[in-house]
């Protein structure tokens, strides 16, 4: 009789401790949230066929880069002449 009762209350532990963890649930769910808005974009875009795209990059030129210009140093800074004695 006692191995029955200690499982009619574990059973009924294990129920109302779902029947708790199913409340709190439903409590902490805002039914009346309202929907986030749709995020709308547009798109501009410009098909180009396989064909216009290679005679484009046939007329574009490869120039060279520019050369730097010739770095010249600075003077170094005139020594104060040395006092005499």
């Amino acid at each position: 009789m006692q191995k029955f009762l200690d499982n009619g209350l574990a059973i009924a532990g294990s129920l109302l401790l779902h029947a708790v963890i199913l409340a709190l649930l439903f409590a902490g769910f805002s039914w009346d949230r309202p929907a986030p808005a749709p995020i709308r974009t547009t798109l501009k875009a410009t098909v180009v066929s396989d064909e216009a795209f290679r005679l484009a990059d046939d007329d574009i030129e490869l120039s060279p880069a520019p050369a730097a210009p010739p770095v010249t140093p600075e003077p170094a800074p005139a020594l104060p002449p040395e006092p005499q004695p």
